[in-house]
């Protein structure tokens, strides 16, 4: 993950409540932070490709 705030307002805007993960980290790259603790399992995989398609989503693939 290049830039967090896209990711995160994708998310939000997707319903999640998402972090950027700047201020918990020290030295990490740039990341989100996601607490899965009340996730049920069934949401898991959703949860999965919004992060999947919001990362894409930065970063297009390029037609030639």
């Amino acid at each position: 993950m290049r830039e967090e705030a896209p990711v995160v307002r994708a998310l939000q805007d997707s319903g999640w409540l998402v972090l950027a993960g700047e201020r918990f980290r020290i030295s990490s790259p740039p990341a989100i932070r996601v607490t899965i603790a009340s996730l049920n399992v069934d949401e898991a995989p959703v949860l999965a490709d919004l992060i999947a398609e919001a990362e894409h989503a930065l970063h297009p693939r390029r037609a030639y």
